[in-house]
Formats: C-alpha cells, structure tokens, sequence
C-alpha cells in the first residue's frame, strides 16, 4: 500500500470543480461524486483519526468546516445553505479561477513533482 495521499488542497480543488455547477451540495453527495473522482490511494482510503471515516472523507469534512482557517468557508469559496449543505459563494467561481488558481496553480504530485491545476 502506498504511503502517497492526496492533500486537503487537492479535494478543496475537486469539490470546487464540482460546485460550479451552482447546485446546492451536501458532504454525502461531494463524497459520492469524488470517490470516483479523485485518485485515491490506499492511504487514502484508510481509516484516519475518527472511526468508520477514511483519511480522504476526514478531509473532505475539513475542507467544508466553517470555523476552520484553512476551510473553503475561510477563502470565501463557498456560502452554508444549511446543516451539510453548501454551495459556491458568488464570488466563488470568480475567486476559483482567479486567486486560487494562481496561489494553487501548482499542485504537488504524488511523486513529488508539480502539475499545472
């Protein structure tokens, strides 16, 4: 199993990517349509600091905690539309293409190389 994991800013760029949408999106439905999504590996899929949750869901959760600094609710990405619902902010998409794409353009690789995001 490899030791490689994908990073919170990864998943906040993958559940991005799916809010442009503009639909209304809870965790549950984020996590469906990621997990196939994403490139997970098996560190990943492993289970992380809370019981029954895989290190990839704990950072799912994370990335749509709104008292955490480092949430997609602290970069302004994204507005609550109630309990574990969330959806991109009005800004967001500008925001998304415009900062975090040009602060997050690179986004490190497994092997330690970088990628164009």
């Amino acid at each position: 199993m490899t030791t490689a994991k994908t990073s919170e800013l990864e998943i906040q760029h993958a559940i991005l990517d799916l809010m442009l949408d503009g639909k209304v999106w809870s965790n549950a439905d984020l996590k469906d349509r990621l997990k196939d999504t994403l490139q997970l590996t098996g560190a990943d899929r492993s289970v992380g600091a809370r019981p029954n949750e895989a290190l990839w869901e704990n950072r799912v959760n994370n990335s749509l905690a709104p008292a955490r600094a480092s949430s997609l609710y602290a970069k302004g990405f994204v507005v609550n539309c109630g309990h574990g619902l969330h959806q991109i902010s009005a800004k967001g998409p500008e925001l998304y293409h415009g900062r975090f794409q040009l602060r997050y353009g690179r986004l490190a690789q497994r092997d330690g190389s970088h990628r164009q995001a």
